[in-house]
């Protein structure tokens, strides 16, 4: 992404989008906040509110609850490590994986049920 944003003439690194992403770059330029916009298509306003992002995907907006799950997971290097191994998978490989997924997540939830009403 950062490569295709320079050919624009936009000087902005790899380490810049992080911080952007984590929230870690406080004072970012308004060309820095454009660029990335540009790049998906989208209103340099969706790189601050979510909430705005919802609204023109017409995502519903998470639970409190789903939303800190997402980001839990999101710092966790196994989940990290699965999400990457199955990016570099074909889409065929892909949509077995997650076949196994949500057998194994129904599996786990059950057994959480029948624990739940000893």
């Amino acid at each position: 992404m950062a490569a295709s944003i320079r050919e624009t003439g936009v000087s902005l690194s790899q380490s810049c989008i992080r911080q952007l992403r984590k929230g870690r770059k406080s004072h970012p330029t308004l060309r820095h906040v454009q660029a990335p916009a540009n790049f998906f298509g989208v209103p340099s306003v969706c790189i601050f509110e979510d909430e705005v992002t919802d609204r023109i995907t017409g995502r519903p907006k998470r639970p409190a609850a789903e939303q800190a799950r997402m980001r839990e997971a999101a710092q966790n290097s196994d989940v990290k490590l699965m999400a990457l191994r199955a990016g570099q998978l074909s889409p065929n490989h892909r949509e077995q994986v997650m076949g196994l997924l949500v057998v194994v997540y129904r599996l786990e939830q059950a057994e959480r049920r029948a624990a739940g009403s000893d």
